[in-house]
């Protein structure tokens, strides 16, 4: 049968190696948080929605304990003009205490290589050519497919 754990706050404690380095029974020993599901991700200029029409568009995220993990595809056919793309609407805001770096990998048909770059605090994170260390306009992006996957903290 399944484990279930019927009140709120309470999880699975998992006891330190080392002693010294955490008091068994603290909370950073506890799993208290597993949720899995589908996310809707978006295109933005700043923090609005650009909207256009999305012929792609659909995401999975896994979320263990306060790492989020990811997987998106989406593609956008009438995008307006802009500066710095972003990808958003994440499921959960990016930690506002963590230095997160995070792990990505986006493609898009028209670059080798692009990355999130990770702003504390928000759901949306600018999209960046590793190739080149620039950023994609909107104009570069529209019609193609961006897709990949992206592991980040929340608070």
């Amino acid at each position: 049968g399944n484990l279930v754990i019927g009140t709120a706050g309470k999880g699975i404690m998992f006891h330190p190696h080392d002693e010294t380095v955490s008091t068994p029974g603290s909370d950073s020993n506890l799993l208290g948080d597993y949720e899995e599901g589908t996310w809707t991700p978006r295109f933005f200029h700043g923090n609005s929605d650009i909207g256009g029409t999305y012929n792609v568009e659909f995401g999975y995220y896994i979320k263990i304990g306060k790492n989020v993990t990811l997987t998106f595809s989406l593609r956008n056919t009438t995008m307006d003009n802009g500066n710095i793309c972003r990808m958003g609407n994440f499921p959960f805001s990016v930690s506002s205490t963590w230095n997160n770096m995070g792990y990505q990998q986006v493609t898009a048909a028209t670059f080798d290589s692009m990355g999130l770059e990770t702003n504390q605090g928000t759901n949306n994170q600018a999209l960046r050519r590793i190739d080149e260390e620039s950023y994609p306009s909107f104009t570069q992006l529209q019609g193609n497919i961006v897709a990949g996957s992206y592991t980040y903290c929340t608070d």
